[in-house]
């Protein structure tokens, strides 16, 4: 135990690293299932407009 601590203390920048790198992919997780609900949600829905919100515009030239 006295090991493992004397490891996290001398690479303190690791440990961020990777509670950053975990608390972002946790993120990622949960938008990604709101997101899916909302998708399933809007796609009951008979109104044009809301589909908009999220689906992918058609790639090309950007507008002048």
């Amino acid at each position: 135990m006295d090991r493992a601590l004397e490891i996290v203390t001398d690479n303190g920048w690791a440990v961020e690293v990777f509670l950053i790198v975990l608390v972002t992919a946790a993120a990622r997780y949960v938008a990604k299932i709101l997101f899916d609900r909302l998708a399933r949600k809007l796609e009951q829905t008979h109104n044009i407009y809301d589909d908009a919100l999220l689906v992918n515009p058609e790639p090309g030239p950007a507008p002048a």
